[in-house]
């Protein structure tokens, strides 16, 4: 089995069941929708996915520049640099120089091919962004068993440092982003079981894993999500109408130390509004009021 989850588009609000088929997978069923979590492989090995007859570099170039060129032209791309922009690269004290992909499945076959090369062009998008930055990200790692010859080629030619199972999560640290979406939950957590947790994020939604619904939460992972959470600040992810790969995934940050919830008394955005206002009192003109209460 690979290391990705794909899932539908949410519905609405209704009561959600949790469904076990044949082949291992567990769906998460909420009125129309099904979102898939994929239980640990009960063997223990994963094999690559099979390359399909006529492919080849040349191709692949193609599709990944036909799939970039459509992400770059969407909302969501737009919305998620504004994000990126406003919340994260404003804070000024983010350090990244690290990038860490773990379970982007196979974008040349298999089932989940079309999300799999989105996720990529969305990961080479906000690299790009965060290099005109100035971060400078000199290591790209990504693990996945299911990469086959010509994914592992590709992301090669593209610098990335492909590593086999589970040397990525050695690669985690503190300026690491960190990019997982829908990677199974057993993974995913054991990626963020670090005592501090990795500057960016972009993975699964951690509150939606942690609703009562989902039995199979062991106790320890629930103290390990807690901990990531109350560690950092997050954002959905806007929807992207072309796949399903924004669904339930999320961006997140790390906190500053000491740092409050926004809306809490004594939040770095009322500390700034009042900053501001006490300058002005002593006659600095200069003062900008545009990031005071912006949230953090």
């Amino acid at each position: 089995m690979p290391h990705t989850s794909r899932r539908k588009p949410r519905g609405g609000q209704q009561k959600r069941l949790e469904l076990t088929d044949s082949s291992g997978w567990t769906y998460i069923t909420k009125g129309t929708s099904a979102q898939r979590h994929q239980l640990p492989p009960a063997s223990g090995h994963t094999l690559p996915s099979p390359v399909p007859l006529g492919s080849s570099i040349v191709k692949v170039h193609h599709t990944y520049d036909r799939y970039l060129k459509a992400w770059r032209n969407s909302t969501c791309f737009t919305e998620t640099v504004e994000i990126l922009e406003r919340i994260l690269l404003t804070s000024e004290r983010v350090k990244i120089d690290r990038c860490v992909c773990l379970g982007l499945g196979s974008f040349t076959s298999g089932p989940a091919v079309e999300a799999s090369m989105y996720e990529l062009v969305a990961l080479t998008s906000i690299l790009d962004f965060l290099s005109h930055k100035q971060y400078k990200i000199s290591e790209i790692y990504t693990q996945d068993p299911v990469f086959n010859h010509l994914d592992e080629a590709f992301l090669r030619e593209r610098g990335y440092t492909v590593l086999p199972t589970p040397q990525a999560f050695g690669k985690l640290t503190p300026t690491t982003f960190l990019f997982a979406p829908h990677l199974e939950w057993p993974f995913y957590i054991q990626a963020l079981q670090t005592t501090i947790p990795p500057a960016l994020c972009i993975g699964n939604c951690v509150r939606e894993y942690m609703d009562p619904i989902h039995s199979n939460t062991q106790p320890g992972s629930r103290e390990i999500l807690s901990r990531f959470l109350e560690s950092t600040s997050g954002v959905d992810m806007p929807d992207f109408d072309r796949s399903s790969w924004c669904t339930s995934t999320s961006i997140y940050w790390r906190k500053a130390r000491g740092e409050h919830d926004p809306s809490s008394p004594g939040s770095e955005a009322e500390i700034d509004s009042r900053q501001a206002i006490n300058a002005i009192a002593e006659g600095l003109q200069d003062v900008s009021f545009e990031d005071a209460g912006k949230d953090r």
